[in-house]
């Protein structure tokens, strides 16, 4: 089969089997827990792992990545051994077990506290794609919780890591003697991740700012918000957030709501479990996902009159899948989504569970919509291989890679029993560059496993620590000491909006000769820019690019 004119080749299947029937319940459906007050972090670089319980770096060997095809893997294991050596990890096991030692514990105890293994497997020339080095750098950041089969919770922990394994920051969610869970992560600024988090399986609860260099945490205002999914307002100190079915913008300090709530403008049976909000266009939109009803809406934010809907019975497109079949518009191509939303050039991404719909498994999908012509095309659908009944992630990262997150509702297998799992898809081969698989103490030696426990997540964000700046060129202009300097930028993190950025071109003795403005384009679309430069010493110098939050990146050039 081809999708999207480009060969498919799916990770190994998992056997389907029954659902896990305790998850499926009503408050697993939404349900998110979290855990507690924040510990403080660990400052400084990335956490040492010294390998008391075997972690290792190692080049080749076997891998996990069932449809790579070549040599260059670069494989970590971080064992339970490992994660009790950061501080914040081993203080908090201590204070919740009552130990002095926190490795003390049985490893039977122990893996219900932390994963029994993280296993990270990277492909560097495919996280760089067309952009280079500067494509491996940066973090990953997502929730992981110990979930049990009765809907009670062992541990949940906010995680912030690279692509190889190294452990940036580890922090409980543990507030009094209650886990929480956090769902959508966005970034608030450069320096802090913005989550919402519900005590237990509740779906309201507080929002949070999370230092991702110190892994500390603190509660932003006295607003009870649904937890799915926030996102920071393009200007103010407002946030976007969800009320079960309405969605509206919230003032920080007083909490009170300076937009909304606002209904969307359908009957309200066709709006159900919003799980996604995204605002478009300096807040003139929102993208909002129903679950229930698997339908995509867009509308307008201020009142929430719908301008479209896309998929579910109401659907006003025509659906064309990735085997060329139209469906007519009321076609529920995807079930139960989650984490739907626009990243630029007419596409929508969002993980597809297929809930109900076990046999035909979990996808990752984007969809371009012609807004004009009122039909849709599926132009990336890639298989997870197995039924993930709720939650699950896909993001649009830098290169056009696909980053997504899982995990197995109902079956294991003896060939792949991670309980979770993050990849990173090149989109045009469908090919995996990164893989983290999650372990608890669970194996499997059968043909399939049911899944009575293990650790999950609900989405995970990717972002940078600098501006990515590449494929630039200098070239000799028209007239003596005179250059054409080109390049292509991108902010450190997905915008919904338009960014502000500047330029600065000095020469080799660090005199300024070039400077101005431009907007980072959204959605982490390259924002190419062409300058024309004179007064660089034998055509040398430096070029920096610098963003709203001043953060900045330089890149010595030589025309």
């Amino acid at each position: 089969m081809l999708l999207g004119g480009q060969p498919y080749e799916p990770l190994e299947e998992r056997r389907w089997g029954r659902r896990a029937v305790a998850l499926a319940s009503a408050a697993a459906l939404g349900g998110l827990a979290l855990y507690g007050a924040s510990s403080g972090g660990v400052g400084g670089g990335l956490l040492a792992l010294k390998g008391k319980g075997g972690s290792k770096t190692q080049q080749g060997g076997s891998s996990q990545l069932s449809n790579a095809t070549d040599d260059s893997v670069v494989k970590k294991t971080v064992t339970a051994a490992d994660l009790l050596e950061i501080e914040s990890v081993c203080s908090w096991i201590e204070s919740y077990e009552g130990l002095k030692d926190c490795t003390a514990l049985s490893d039977e105890k122990l893996y219900k506290l932390v994963p029994k293994e993280m296993v990270f497997e990277t492909r560097p020339e495919r996280v760089r794609g067309s952009i280079g080095t500067d494509a491996e750098e940066g973090y990953l950041t997502f929730n992981m919780v110990m979930q049990n089969r009765d809907n009670t919770f062992d541990a949940s922990w906010l995680v912030v890591c690279d692509v190889y394994g190294n452990i940036k920051t580890m922090e409980p969610l543990y507030m009094g003697t209650e886990f929480y869970r956090a769902a959508g992560l966005k970034m608030y600024d450069d320096a802090s991740v913005l989550f919402a988090a519900g005590e237990s399986t509740s779906l309201n609860g507080y929002v949070y700012l999370l230092d991702w260099k110190t892994g500390s945490y603190s509660r932003l205002g006295d607003k009870k918000v649904d937890i799915h999914d926030l996102q920071r307002a393009s200007e103010g100190d407002y946030y976007w957030a969800l009320d079960s079915k309405d969605f509206g913008k919230v003032a920080v300090k007083s909490g009170a709501w300076a937009v909304g709530p606002n209904e969307i403008g359908v009957k309200q049976d066709e709006v159900d479990d919003l799980n996604h909000i995204q605002l478009l266009e300096d807040d003139k939109y929102a993208i909002l996902s129903s679950r229930s009803t698997n339908t995509i809406y867009k509308v307008k934010a201020d009142t929430g009159d719908e301008v479209w809907a896309l998929g579910g019975d109401i659907g006003d497109f025509t659906i064309t899948g990735v085997d060329g079949t139209t469906y007519d518009a009321g076609h529920s191509y995807w079930r139960g989504q989650h984490n739907a939303e626009y990243i630029g050039n007419d596409e929508y991404a969002m993980f597809d569970n297929n809930f109900d719909y076990e046999n035909e498994g979990s996808k990752l999908l984007v969809v371009k919509v012609d807004e004009d012509a009122w039909n849709s095309t599926v132009v990336f659908e890639y298989s997870t291989g197995t039924y993930s009944m709720v939650f699950g992630d896909n993001d649009k990262l830098p290169t056009t890679n696909m980053l997504g997150c899982w995990w197995p509702s109902s079956y294991y297998t003896s060939s792949d029993y991670a309980n979770a799992k993050v990849v990173e898809v090149v989109r045009d081969s469908y090919d995996v560059a990164f893989e983290l698989d999650i372990y608890n103490n669970v194996e499997c030696e059968e043909d399939s496993c049911d899944v009575d426990e293990g650790w999950l997540m609900y989405s995970v964000e990717r972002f940078y620590t600098k501006p990515l700046v590449y494929s630039v060129s200098c070239a000799a202009g028209d007239d003596d000491d005179a250059y054409t300097l080109d390049f292509i930028t991108m902010d450190t993190h997905k915008m919904a909006s338009k960014s502000p950025g500047s330029y600065v071109v000095e020469d080799a003795k660090g005199n300024t000769v070039a400077s101005g403005t431009f907007d980072f384009d959204a959605h982490w679309n390259p924002t190419s820019l062409s300058l024309d430069v004179s007064g660089l010493d034998d055509g040398a110098g430096t070029l920096k690019i610098e963003n709203k939050y001043s953060s900045s990146r330089s890149f010595d050039f030589s025309c």
